[in-house]
């Protein structure tokens, strides 16, 4: 792929400078909603479907709104219960691979790096098992994503991720940011930012242009 993909010299002298590939977990390898939906529909008792409530909870937001829009009630905990159930293995189980294997082991290697915001890392090292990924990682359990890399990466990266906070690490260091829209985040949340980014669209999938990319960008830095 490389010697089509990057024909250029002035193209292969921007890439060559990419050090590392940074990936999102939660709704950019991983497809979150079952586990948000079920979260939300345990705590307010609720049966609307995961289809309505992904759509409602990524135009509105804010759990309160939410439940406003669905016509249900948070319960007196809600917030509290819903950062401990969101990383309850038995919640946990219902993440699905939004890549098959093949896929991700052709994205997770050279300097390929899965950088999460957890507050339970026993349990993301445990759901990560069962997912059958393995990859390197860093879970952040304290502070933020923004933080840890201001902190520990110096070179230049490339990010992928889902969230208005991954869009802004992405545009600390850096190359390119590149945006999904199936996970917690969408184009208007991004585009408040005034960050230039490149959106993926849900099709990321072996034989697609974005997918063989990603490929290109991770084998410029082994």
């Amino acid at each position: 792929f490389r010697r089509v993909l990057f024909r250029s010299n002035k193209m292969q002298k921007k890439v060559k400078k990419i050090k590392i590939v940074v990936f999102d977990f939660d709704g950019t390898l991983i497809d979150l909603w079952p586990r948000y939906h079920a979260v939300f529909s345990t705590l307010t008792s609720s049966n609307v479907s995961m289809d309505l409530y992904r759509d409602v909870k990524k135009r509105l937001r804010r759990d309160e709104d939410v439940a406003n829009e669905l016509g249900v009630t948070l319960c007196v905990d809600y917030f509290k219960r819903k950062v401990e159930l969101l990383e309850d293995k038995d919640y946990l189980k219902l993440d699905r691979l939004l890549f098959t294997h093949e896929e991700l082991e052709e994205l997770l290697f050279g300097n390929s790096l899965i950088l999460t915001k957890r507050r339970n890392k026993e349990n993301f090292e445990w759901e990560l098992e069962q997912l059958g990924i393995e990859a390197n990682y860093q879970v952040i359990t304290k502070g933020s994503k923004e933080e840890w890399v201001r902190e520990n990466i110096h070179e230049s990266v490339v990010v992928f991720g889902d969230s208005v906070e991954d869009l802004c690490i992405g545009h600390i260091l850096v190359t390119v940011v590149y945006m999904v829209g199936y996970g917690l985040g969408d184009r208007r949340q991004f585009d408040v930012e005034h960050i230039p980014y490149h959106f993926f669209t849900n099709e990321i999938k072996h034989q697609h242009p974005d997918f063989i990319r990603i490929q290109q960008l991770v084998s410029l830095t082994i």
